[in-house]
């Protein structure tokens, strides 16, 4: 298996199952609502910001991975929006169940070639330390 289609997979594992933790964001998010995910706390944050931060990181790599540029600051990666009903937290989560389907797509498309190139700017690492970065980033929160 190639590289780009094994850190493919371990991307679809990561938002679709089956993984080692025996969950996916998907599952998450649909099956627990808002309410939950902000009430629920991750040390000093809810479980929704810390959803939104996980979120933001992977955005920023798939804009890369689109040709785009990198856009992402840690002093911004925590101050998500004011979710006011179920509904705006329904579509934030099908927003990351979409960044799911097209980090996948875009990652297994790339060519074997570019893993060890650097990620936007040498000093941000390789494309393979950042996307393998990004799934133990999502696991460890």
């Amino acid at each position: 298996m190639s590289r780009s289609a094994f850190i493919a997979s371990r991307v679809h594992a990561l938002f679709f199952g089956p993984n080692w933790t025996e969950t996916s964001l998907s599952e998450l998010i649909q099956n627990h609502t808002f309410d939950e995910f902000s009430n629920a706390k991750v040390g000093t944050n809810s479980a929704a910001a810390v959803l939104f931060h996980i979120h933001y990181y992977q955005r920023a790599q798939l804009s890369v991975l689109q040709g785009g540029p990198l856009n992402a600051k840690d002093s911004e990666s925590f101050y998500h929006p004011s979710w006011k009903r179920e509904s705006d937290w329904f579509q934030f989560g099908l927003g990351i169940i979409d960044t799911g389907t097209e980090l996948e797509a875009a990652i297994a498309q790339l060519p074997e070639s570019i893993w060890s190139e650097p990620f936007v700017k040498s000093e941000y690492g390789s494309y393979e330390t950042n996307l393998a970065g990004m799934l133990e980033h999502s696991y460890y929160h």
